[in-house]
């Protein structure tokens, strides 16, 4: 993408959303720190739900841990991997006052040095708690920047590195909540709203959707013997010949961790396997693998 379209683009964007904001709630960098950890490979909402009542009663590394391990996940029990987060909440907590007074150190060394905290989330907090100009790069960006062809890469990493080029100076303080609000509102996974882009003239995805495409389908004589809508898979659903199928895995997923999932053929192969597991059993192990790849 040219220069002077990618300055074009984010004056879209800014013009849209003039003071773009996180979704996440927090108190304070600390609440922010646990509030980001506990949002890897879930959606903001089913965080919030949890750490509103948490946050009332832990709001400081102190408070964290006199509060306890066992009513930490009586609070996020919700969330997937909760016994693991609940682990390293505790135990970032405890490293923060053996090494940092207590305080959320303004470094992302020192912020990935803890535990449940990599690269996504040191940006995160180094961005939304001490105003750095980081971009922090979750699926939703990565779709966008190489969707649009503002940022191409491979990696996280390497979209990340691209962003920092090609982002405006001007503009990068509120880049990550731009981008990530809007691939996760209007370029989304799925169905892109291509209509109702405001930077769709400068966008260089060549399958965009129409106000024709966007129309319902007519509804086809034959009922199928399976519907998301009619029958949904619940963490209890086992996983039988029916719901082995790639796609009602990935619905599964996005509804529960409230993201867009790359299936690898290892994955895939658990899935199938034929031993008894439920959809709940598939979750947890994607979260498991997806913290596995983060911590490396």
């Amino acid at each position: 993408m040219r220069k002077k379209d990618i300055a074009a683009l984010f004056d879209r964007l800014a013009e849209a959303m003039p003071a773009p904001k996180g979704e996440l709630e927090y108190v304070n960098p600390y609440t922010l720190l646990v509030a980001v950890a506990l949002s890897a490979q879930a959606t903001d909402v089913s965080v919030n739900k949890a750490t509103r009542g948490l946050f009332q009663e832990a709001d400081s590394p102190e408070k964290m841990l006199a509060l306890g391990e066992g009513r930490l996940k009586e609070h996020i029990k919700t969330i997937g991997l909760f016994n693991t987060k609940a682990k390293n909440v505790m135990a970032l907590s405890r490293l923060l006052i053996e090494h940092h007074g207590g305080a959320v150190p303004r470094d992302r060394e020192a912020l990935e040095k803890l535990p449940g905290v990599g690269r996504k989330t040191a940006n995160v907090v180094l961005n939304i708690a001490f105003g750095e100009p980081t971009i922090a790069v979750d699926t939703h960006i990565f779709r966008v920047a190489n969707r649009t062809g503002l940022a191409p890469g491979k990696t996280p990493l390497a979209v990340e590195l691209a962003l920092e080029k090609a982002v405006p100076a001007e503009r990068k303080l509120h880049a990550h909540h731009w981008l990530i609000l809007h691939g996760r509102y209007v370029c989304k996974a799925r169905k892109p709203d291509c209509p109702a882009c405001v930077v769709r003239d400068y966008c260089g995805f060549k399958a965009k959707t129409t106000l024709e495409a966007a129309a319902p389908k007519a509804a086809k004589g034959k009922r199928p013997g399976f519907d998301w809508h009619r029958d949904p898979i619940t963490r209890e659903t086992p996983v039988t010949t029916t719901y082995r199928n790639t796609q009602n895995v990935r619905r599964f997923l996005k509804a529960a961790c409230g993201e867009d999932f790359v299936f690898d053929r290892a994955f895939m192969r658990w899935v199938k396997d034929g031993s008894r597991k439920t959809m709940g059993d598939v979750a947890d192990e994607w979260l498991r693998r997806q913290t596995r790849s983060e911590s490396r």
